[in-house]
């Protein structure tokens, strides 16, 4: 990123579709209210100072709120920055459609995109992840409370560093709850 001690940024982690079903029919209700929810969440760290969100361009979470930065950037937020953080070149390619071409067009409207590996190699999700929360001040995070995978990572790594993290959980297709943590902390 172009300065990164000269701005304060927010990054995204969450789940895949597969790990949350809820994620698979963005028309229902609650997923509406997800991206709502999100949207208010990003809206309020502009408030505070943040102009740059980093997204790590995974299916699911990831490009959605990528997407809402951009929704974002058309109306309230015209002054905000969108990165693209990919584990690896090519990256894009093995997510399949439909997330293969929504990643392919969040790379092409964002402010940059950054590239950490030429190939895939053993660690490179780890190391995009660790990455993203070394250059934020912010974390959101979908996050169903599991202790292992992904999103349990980079929650878990933020809070080592200190990073102000909130979570929000959705238990089948039940009501979102938010909370600043700090980890280890069960789901809500």
């Amino acid at each position: 990123m172009s300065d990164p001690k000269n701005e304060t940024a927010c990054c995204f982690t969450g789940h895949r579709p597969e790990k949350m079903p809820a994620l698979r029919d963005e028309q229902h209700p609650d997923v509406v209210k997800l991206k709502m929810v999100l949207q208010a969440d990003m809206m309020a760290k502009a408030s505070a100072g943040c102009r740059t969100f980093i997204s790590g361009c995974g299916k699911g979470v990831d490009i959605i709120c990528g997407e809402l930065v951009l929704a974002l950037k058309e109306r309230e937020l015209v002054d905000a920055r969108l990165v693209c953080v990919l584990p690896f070149r090519g990256f894009e390619k093995r997510l399949g459609e439909p997330w293969t071409q929504r990643c392919e067009m969040l790379m092409r409207a964002a402010d940059e995109v950054i590239v950490l590996g030429e190939n895939y190699a053993r660690g490179c999700f780890h190391r995009r992840n660790r990455y993203m929360v070394d250059h934020a001040e912010y974390v959101i995070a979908v996050y169903d409370g599991s202790e292992t995978g992904g999103t349990a990572y980079t929650v878990q790594y933020a809070a080592r560093q200190g990073r102000s993290i909130a979570v929000y959980n959705l238990r089948g297709h039940d009501v979102w709850k938010s909370k600043v943590c700090n980890f280890p902390q069960k789901s809500v």
